[in-house]
């Protein structure tokens, strides 16, 4: 006891007192400084009912995967050299007859792969993978075919398109048009971008098709019922939400691994150890999935405001009730700056949104491109309006424009028997239809309406 006094008595002492506090003081402030970097940060939970979507269950004789699978084991690449590579590239740009002997040889033998794999195009659903075995790891092998066998259905429709043989055509270009919708049904950032990438290239060959004059009324009908159809099959973005959030908590969770620990640098550990990472960054990635999940799914022009920022982070919706621990947008905003671990993984899924209204704007103009060819086709001229294809029963409505910010319906420019139909693009400013991609200043999605071709026409 005398022992404790004096010892307390001693540090008591100016000269042994304040040095020892200070040392506690720094030995402290690691710890306090991690405290404080989860003050006002509450953890919201997830943001979805993950036992729920982490499941899902697909009947064999619904899921397209299936034969893509099975397509995947029968195709044959072809080595291609520089000069075969620029084949192909002329022929995707200007039909069959800019294909090579090689180019047409990686067709032909492919016929026997892309067969099964259109028979998955004719499915109605589409899982790849449950959403909760996804990881940033998961790999996709299927999703470079994928991308393979769209260009060889595009190259076969061309080849058919140069016989003659339209309606067989239209067959492959429908086919690739719906296997785009089924890469990016329940998959992960990747499989929606790759899903989305399908799709110009099936809308530029429909276009092109769409330019023969020896379509029929029924067959433009036709088209334009099965293409709607198809893009209806198209998933709700918040799939794609929910499923890269799940795959993200596990890279999260992982960082806690002794598999990390070993590979991580001393320093490395320790920043992420005083920045009290990755608990940090798995409460604000929940904090801005809960926010983007709100709006998600609503049409551009409907969604609420978003703040200044990479992330693209959404007002709040004064219309929605929202979980007691979710934080306004500019607190969420804050704490995204402090997180190295969301700094490195969310800026990426602005490119979903970002895609996602590009695509919808292609697929209404589109749409409208094919509705207008089928106008004339019946009429002789071209309308003076959009809305004439409704009062001629051709569409239910004027597809709007997703990029304008009240959802007014495409610009339809027309002089004579020639015309243009366009969204005005992410810069939303009407650059009179341009679509020249290599411009800066413009960036208009659309099509040009000119006088059909006759099929002996490239």
């Amino acid at each position: 006891m005398e022992r404790l006094q004096r010892f307390a008595l001693w540090t008591l002492q100016p000269k042994v007192g304040l040095p020892l506090a200070l040392m506690l003081c720094l030995a402290a402030s690691p710890f306090v400084y991690r405290a404080t970097r989860l003050t006002s940060l509450p953890d919201c939970g997830h943001p979805f009912d993950v036992e729920a979507f982490g499941t899902q269950d697909v009947p064999d004789a619904e899921n397209a995967f299936v034969e893509y699978r099975a397509a995947a084991k029968l195709y044959k690449e072809t080595p291609f050299s520089e000069a075969d590579m620029e084949s192909f590239d002329k022929a995707s740009k200007e039909g069959w007859s800019g294909a090579n002997e090689n180019v047409r040889k990686w067709v032909a033998d492919n016929r026997a792969c892309l067969e099964v794999w259109r028979r998955g195009t004719k499915k109605t659903d589409a899982l790849y993978h449950q959403p909760k075995d996804l990881t940033l790891h998961t790999e996709m092998p299927l999703i470079q075919t994928a991308r393979s066998c769209a260009q060889l259905m595009r190259l076969e429709g061309f080849r058919l398109e140069e016989t003659g043989d339209l309606d067989a055509a239209w067959g492959w270009y429908h086919a690739m048009f719906r296997s785009g919708r089924h890469i990016g049904k329940r998959g992960s950032l990747i499989e929606r971008l790759v899903g989305m990438a399908i799709h110009p290239i099936a809308a530029e060959a429909i276009a092109n098709w769409a330019k023969h004059d020896k379509l029929t009324s029924d067959q433009l009908r036709q088209a334009i019922d099965e293409l709607q159809d198809a893009y209806a099959m198209t998933a709700p973005a918040s799939i794609s939400y929910k499923c890269e959030c799940l795959s993200l908590e596990k890279l999260i969770a992982s960082l806690l691994l002794p598999d990390f620990a070993d590979k991580a640098s001393t320093l490395g550990k320790l920043e992420l150890f005083l920045r009290n990472e990755p608990e940090v960054g798995r409460r604000v990635m929940r904090q801005v999935f809960a926010n983007w999940l709100t709006q998600a799914d609503h049409p551009r022009h409907m969604r609420t405001p978003q703040v200044p920022g990479d992330l693209g982070i959404y007002e709040r919706d004064p219309t929605l009730t929202y979980h007691p621990d979710s934080l306004p947008p500019e607190q969420i905003k804050e704490f995204t700056s402090k997180s190295i671990v969301v700094a490195m993984l969310l800026p990426a899924m602005s490119m979903v949104e970002t895609a996602s209204s590009r695509e919808q704007s292609r697929q209404n103009a589109l749409t409208t491109m094919l509705a207008l060819r089928l106008h004339r086709l019946e009429t002789g001229h071209l309308p003076d309006t959009l809305d004439e294809l409704v009062e001629a029963g051709i569409l239910e409505s004027v597809p709007i424009d997703p990029w304008h910010p009240t959802g007014k319906p495409l610009r339809y420019h027309r002089k004579n028997q020639t015309a243009t139909v366009y969204s005005l693009g992410k810069n939303g400013i009407d650059d009179g239809g341009n679509f020249d991609t290599g411009s800066r200043k413009s960036s208009d999605i659309g099509f040009d309406i000119q006088p059909a071709k006759s099929n002996d026409e490239p």
